[in-house]
């Protein structure tokens, strides 16, 4: 069997010796209940709600959820493991990436034309991770709004990129707000990749996934220096005959500048 289970319980027992039947509540009480935590403390702890929380809390959850039922003398396994020292195991090595924050990237020069020349006339580094420094404005801020457009700029703060900014407890930005709710710069700050503070005035290391716009076919959908003129990021940068290319960012990693 799979799943399995040893306790001194006639009611339990006699469920789970019924063919099919027993396996199925074996299985729901390994699995459903932890499943159930997860969603709740993803909807009421602020640190899990994002893409990654459910997972965060399930990792926690499962192997704790099982380890209970032991205390309890409800001994669960899974393929003859006791179902929380496997799920345990499982968890530890699949939560220390998420855990341990977003991967560094290929370093690459951060002036303006460089960043033009490197990512926006190429496309040699789709879907890799890159890190690039700068300053971090955040643009069209809405005080309902939990993630935040922004720009990365250079010392003139001219434009190298855009990418989005959530409000999480690292790799994001803690928003103070005024009494008459606008933004307070002065007490706000960044949160790097170990969840420290960081001024919003301060440069940083900026690391993320970089993600082309592609056709269905998989080609790259070229752009000219007329289709910069529909897009104000673009209007210092596009030169008369350039041919550039549009991309996303994601799983962004802030960093200080030591």
């Amino acid at each position: 069997m799979i799943v399995g289970i040893k306790t001194t319980n006639k009611k339990i027992n006699d469920i789970v010796d019924t063919p099919f039947l027993g396996g199925l509540f074996i299985f729901m009480m390994i699995f459903i209940p932890a499943v159930l935590t997860s969603f709740l403390l993803q909807a009421l702890v602020p640190a899990f709600q994002n893409n990654k929380g459910f997972t965060k809390a399930l990792i926690f959850a499962l192997p704790a959820w099982n380890l209970l039922f032991w205390f309890l003398r409800l001994k669960l396994y899974i393929l003859f493991i006791p179902a929380w020292l496997l799920l345990g195991g499982i968890a530890i090595v699949k939560g220390y990436p998420i855990f341990a924050g977003e991967k560094p990237g290929k370093v690459l020069p951060s002036d303006e034309r460089s960043v033009w020349k490197n990512l926006y006339q190429k496309t040699e580094y789709d879907e890799q991770r890159i890190t690039l420094q700068g300053y971090i404005k955040i643009i069209n801020w809405l005080p309902t709004n939990h993630q935040h457009a922004c720009h990365l700029v250079n010392e003139k703060g001219n434009f190298l990129l855009r990418f989005a900014i959530k409000e999480k407890n690292k790799n994001a930005v803690n928003i103070r707000k005024k009494d008459n709710n606008e933004m307070d710069e002065a007490n706000s700050f960044f949160l790097d990749n170990d969840g420290n503070e960081i001024p919003l005035n301060q440069k940083v290391s900026l690391t993320f996934d970089i993600i082309y716009d592609k056709t269905k076919s998989g080609a790259y959908i070229p752009l000219t220096h007329e289709d910069s003129k529909f897009n104000p990021d673009f209007k210092n940068l596009a030169k008369p005959g350039d041919q550039y290319y549009f991309f996303v960012t994601k799983n962004i990693r802030i960093d200080k500048i030591k």
